[in-house]
């Protein structure tokens, strides 16, 4: 007969067995012996539940208590209302004669001294932020083609010679959308915050 010689386990798989039954006891104990809601307020450390823990959705308006919160005042808001520093879209349906049929509010025409060529002025800055401009049909003209330019001296911007020229204010040049000649066109604008 043959003898088959067994090969014992290296000092070092020993050592990570034992580590491995060990996890896997304290795991189970952990599980065995805590009771269902045995982990409250007073067992858990200060800053232990972080964002990271928490599952997506488990909060909920419904278990805030929003009554407690409150927002800052104009006056710790460097007198500006919480209102004055979301972003809101400012935007204007201009007519091919330069006036303005509907507004976002705060806008108007600065001048219009040529054929195509309309200078705009907004309640707050322009420069920085997209400018969409696009012709309108509303009046029954259609295939002119618009495209707006903020003004000012921002590295975005166009120097306007009519207006004010300031980082508020918009230029506006509609053209035939076939021989791209400048044309008077009922058009759209809007400032995206």
């Amino acid at each position: 007969m043959r003898k088959t010689h067994v090969r014992l386990p290296s000092p070092a798989m020993l050592v990570a067995l034992v580590a491995l039954f060990v996890a896997l006891g304290g795991t189970s104990y952990a599980a065995l012996t805590l009771g269902k809601n045995s982990v409250g307020s007073k067992q858990l450390k200060k800053n232990a539940v972080t964002t990271s823990k928490i599952k997506n959705r488990a909060v909920t308006g419904k278990k805030l208590n929003l009554h407690g919160v409150t927002a800052p005042n104009a006056s710790e808001l460097g007198g500006v209302a919480a209102s004055g520093y979301e972003g809101r879209a400012m935007w204007a349906l201009v007519e091919s004669n330069g006036t303005i049929l509907a507004q976002s509010g705060g806008i108007s025409v600065q001048d219009h001294p040529f054929p195509g060529g309309y200078y705009l002025a907004f309640p707050s800055q322009v420069a920085g932020k997209a400018v969409i401009a696009t012709a309108s049909a509303w009046d029954g003209t259609n295939g002119e083609l618009a495209e707006g330019s903020p003004c000012g001296s921002s590295a975005d911007a166009i120097e306007c010679v009519h207006g004010s020229n300031t980082s508020s204010d918009a230029f506006v040049g509609t053209v035939d959308a076939k021989t791209e000649a400048p044309e008077n066109a009922t058009f759209y604008i809007a400032v995206l915050p």
